[in-house]
């Protein structure tokens, strides 16, 4: 009995080390699935930075994280997918740009992307998207405004960077660029094209525009055409 629990231990232990390992590169903490790996592209400058990715969906294509400076997070969500390229870039070595520090990523499980590019500048700032959400391709979440804007008389900055939120079960279309500090609520569609910022809370929404304005209210979304009747197209005529 004793030398089956060990066996059995140890095949759980086998089986644990093959589904994740930790990477360290200088004092940065990489946790990925080992069979992500060939999936993963990292550019770290910096120290004490974080990356924990969930299973990637199979057949995902590439996820590219490039941070410049410490003491950031980013963190994906189990089930992820990605067709052609997710990058996400956070700070820059540049001279009007530089190092950031305690920005937050989080994408969470089973959202799905074409191409997207994800970006911050600023320090302190938070990405946060949510479950099941869609992507579609040429997409640009852009947590900032690249450089600052100033009251002329006091010399106070007015363009600020806090939280960029969009909400679980969210469609993005094509083209699409979300500006810095929009809030998206659960169950919304972002038509093709739009440029979005701004607060927009309320559930089941679609907005499309440039820039985008509410343009209906009371709907849902469904991934799956053929589940739904959709790719069917019955009774149209």
């Amino acid at each position: 009995m004793k030398k089956l629990k060990r066996t059995l231990l140890n095949l759980f232990k086998a089986a644990k080390a093959r589904r994740k390992i930790i990477k360290y590169s200088r004092n940065n903490n990489i946790q990925v699935a080992k069979e992500d790996l060939s999936r993963l592209k990292f550019h770290i400058t910096g120290k004490n930075n974080s990356i924990h990715i969930g299973r990637l969906d199979p057949g995902t294509g590439i996820v590219e994280i490039r941070i410049h400076g410490n003491g950031n997070h980013v963190k994906l969500g189990d089930g992820v997918a990605v067709s052609s390229l997710l990058k996400i870039t956070l700070g820059a070595p540049a001279s009007t740009l530089g190092p950031v520090t305690d920005v937050k990523v989080s994408i969470g499980a089973r959202s799905s992307f074409e191409s997207t590019n994800i970006l911050t500048y600023n320090s302190h700032s938070f990405i946060g998207i949510g479950e099941r959400c869609m992507f579609s391709f040429n997409i640009q979440i852009y947590h900032t405004d690249g450089h600052a804007i100033m009251d002329i008389e006091t010399g106070e900055i007015i363009n600020p960077v806090r939280k960029l939120v969009i909400g679980n079960h969210v469609w993005v279309g094509a083209h699409v660029t979300i500006m810095k500090n929009t809030q998206i609520g659960n169950n919304c569609i972002v038509g093709w094209g739009a440029v979005i910022s701004g607060r927009h809370p309320d559930s089941n929404c679609i907005y499309a525009g440039n820039p985008a304005t509410l343009r209906k209210t009371g709907i849902t979304w469904e991934a799956n055409g053929a589940k739904c009747g959709y790719i069917a197209n019955e009774g149209t005529n």
